[in-house]
């Protein structure tokens, strides 16, 4: 009399931290790895916008993606497949995706930012940041100009540790606190009429 054995193993699910006992069978329905896509390196003129991730941005896994991007400086929204990105400074975006089995995949896109147009304003090659390097408090001052200006200062992964928007006029002289950061480079970044002049500071 002939018999009929099934042969049942332990099989690590992928991505999983529990074991499961499943029937091997010769046509296995388990997905093809997740593969993240943040999108192409994309040049931007100081002011305008870039999209990234691609379409798809996520691809097989296991479905249920979530979205990850860092850093948040510059992006409307940082769960969201394709967010908007307004960077102010050429930034390098990393993208974490996760499936509904934990399973997880990165992707970098940068999003390199040029001048745009001539400075209006020759006054803005005075920018100033000092002292340089600081173990304490440091200064930034600009002379000659009035209107509004963004002043933003942003760490070595990209990420804006401090931030200024006022109205000014005939110039600005102002102290910032940087007691706060860890020691390092950052890179002090002054918008105005949307044009970009920026300074690397070293806190020690």
């Amino acid at each position: 009399m002939k018999r009929k054995y099934q042969i049942v193993i332990l099989i690590w699910l992928a991505c999983s931290a529990s074991i499961s006992a499943q029937i091997v069978t010769l046509n296995s329905n388990q997905a093809l790895p997740l593969t993240a896509h943040a999108g192409n390196d994309t040049t931007i003129l100081s002011g305008r916008q870039a999209i990234l991730g691609s379409h798809p941005t996520a691809e097989n896994g296991y479905g249920g993606y979530s979205y990850h991007w860092t850093p948040s400086v510059g992006l409307n929204d940082v769960t969201q497949p394709n967010p908007i990105a307004r960077p102010l400074i050429t930034t390098r975006y990393l993208l974490t995706i996760t499936d509904m089995n934990n399973c997880s995949s990165s992707d970098q896109v940068t999003i390199t930012v040029e001048a745009n147009g001539i400075v209006e304003n020759e006054a803005l090659t005075n920018f100033r940041v000092y002292p340089n390097p600081s173990d304490g408090n440091i200064w930034v001052d600009l002379d000659g100009v009035s209107g509004p200006i963004r002043l933003r200062v942003i760490n070595s992964i990209g990420v804006m540790v401090y931030e200024l928007n006022r109205e000014i006029t005939n110039g600005l002289r102002e102290e910032l606190d940087t007691r706060f950061l860890s020691a390092g480079n950052y890179m002090v970044v002054l918008v105005y009429k949307s044009k970009i002049v920026t300074r690397t500071i070293v806190i020690l």
